[in-house]
């Protein structure tokens, strides 16, 4: 599911699903510094894009800082995450709704894989980052979901400010909606923010490269 005109952040957000257009996938959305913002995309991945994913990620840049979670209450951890405490790990974001399809077919799947196969090397954590459906998706059905889904890294639920439908962390992102995957380096880089459905592959190759990389000083 996406959400449009999220930069709007005081009016109400005009939701639409991925599922209505076909075959549809995720492109990295890396952030360029030098222009202060997202180039965003949501189509195939194509050949060029993924070796420009390649060249961004081994190219000396300087790149913004990843911005702070606002989260109200964790799920399936007893410490409270920040990425301050977490600099010098490579952490993975998995934003979802509980009722997006997309998240429950692509994404939450997506980041078990990513559990399973890089265990320690990142640090994943869930954002329930919720702009529709706010009754239906409170802290409690999350809390059941996690359980039916097995799912049992941390989770957060994104703060909301009174009267806006965007969540606090999803406007400091400028996500476009949910499945969406975010990727910080260990000098806490935003380096990866992606929307859709991504594919393993050039995103496991994102991932290596980045936990290759040297802690900082």
């Amino acid at each position: 599911m996406s959400a449009k005109a999220l930069a709007e952040v005081n009016q109400n957000n005009f939701a639409k699903s991925c599922e209505d257009e076909p075959n549809i996938s995720a492109s990295f959305d890396l952030f360029d510094n030098r222009r202060g913002g997202p180039r965003t995309s949501c189509g195939p991945i194509s050949q060029s894009e993924l070796e420009r994913i390649a060249r961004a990620l081994t190219t000396e840049t300087t790149y913004i800082s990843a911005p702070e979670l606002s989260v109200t209450r964790w799920f399936n951890t007893e410490a409270t995450p920040t990425l301050a405490n977490l600099r010098g790990e490579v952490v993975v974001i998995e934003a979802f709704q509980m009722l997006c399809p997309g998240c429950v077919s692509h994404g939450i799947p997506q980041a078990k894989r990513i559990q399973q196969n890089f265990g320690e090397d990142v640090t994943l954590l869930g954002l329930h980052t919720v702009f529709e459906h706010h009754q239906a998706m409170t802290p409690v059905s999350l809390e059941a979901f996690l359980h039916e889904y097995q799912i049992t890294f941390p989770v957060g639920v994104d703060a909301h400010t009174p009267g806006v439908t965007t969540p606090i962390t999803m406007g400091r992102y400028h996500l476009r909606g949910t499945p969406s995957l975010v990727v910080i380096d260990r000098a806490g880089q935003l380096r990866v923010n992606a929307f859709g459905h991504v594919e393993d592959l050039p995103l496991g190759a994102a991932l290596a490269r980045l936990i290759d990389q040297p802690r900082p000083n």
